[in-house]
């Protein structure tokens, strides 16, 4: 793995691919991949608010159809849906504070010189508690 022609996307040559860590980065360098990662954390903020709002939509809604309904056959059927609403609540806050602490860390490495690692976790959490909530929602709405 010693491969001297592979080039890395920000145009630096990597000499080892393990030491990709090692090599320092010009100030142009660290320009670019301080704008690279605000924008990736601003994309992830982004993201957050979404959830956020999506799980204040839910959790609202069933709250008010509660009040304002008279005939509560499907109560059951709203206190799930309360409980999803607040688990994307809770999901939106906790990835976004996962995120802070990510690009906080990344910005550090960019400080040092240093190209920072591909961290994809946050990403596939993410994804599965979207898969989650939206196959148990898509199963209420189905066959409630």
């Amino acid at each position: 793995m010693t491969d001297k022609s592979m080039d890395h996307p920000s145009g630096i040559s990597q000499g080892k691919v393990d030491d990709i860590h090692a090599e320092s980065l010009s100030p142009k360098e660290q320009f670019a991949l301080h704008i690279q990662a605000n924008q990736t954390y601003l994309a992830w903020v982004r993201t957050s608010i979404a959830l956020l709002g999506f799980g204040l939509v839910l959790a609202k809604l069933a709250l008010w159809v509660r009040w304002t309904a008279q005939d509560l056959h499907y109560k059951h059927f709203l206190r799930v849906q309360e409980i999803l609403g607040t688990t994307l609540l809770a999901g939106g806050t906790l990835l976004v504070t996962v995120m802070t602490i990510v690009h906080r860390q990344t910005t550090r490495t960019i400080r040092k010189g240093r190209i920072p690692e591909l961290g994809l976790m946050p990403a596939y959490v993410l994804t599965f508690m979207i898969a989650l909530i939206g196959s148990l929602l898509t199963g209420l709405v189905m066959f409630w």
